[in-house]
């Protein structure tokens, strides 16, 4: 006959570090890819003809929507890499 499965009381709740590193890596890479990202737009615009207002804000749209998601995945790159060695 098998065991019972545990019940709540009986089994130790395991330490969850994951939930951490990856607010960490979401954190990090949004305060590193906005202000990066918004210079890199903001220098694509102007390169392409745009004036400084509009490449302004072609900077700041493209900041919001790009930073975090590059700063985020350069982060956890970085993270999985550490792992591997």
């Amino acid at each position: 006959m098998p065991d019972p499965a545990p019940t709540a009381h009986e089994s130790s709740p395991a330490k969850d570090t994951d939930g951490a590193d990856m607010s960490r890596i979401l954190v990090n890479g949004t305060l590193w890819g906005l202000p990066v990202w918004f210079v890199i737009a903001t220098m694509i615009a102007r390169v392409v003809g745009v004036s400084w207002a509009g490449a302004t804000i072609i900077g700041a749209w493209g900041a919001l929507v790009g930073g975090p998601f590059f700063g985020a995945m350069l982060f956890f790159g970085k993270q999985v890499g550490d792992l591997s060695h």
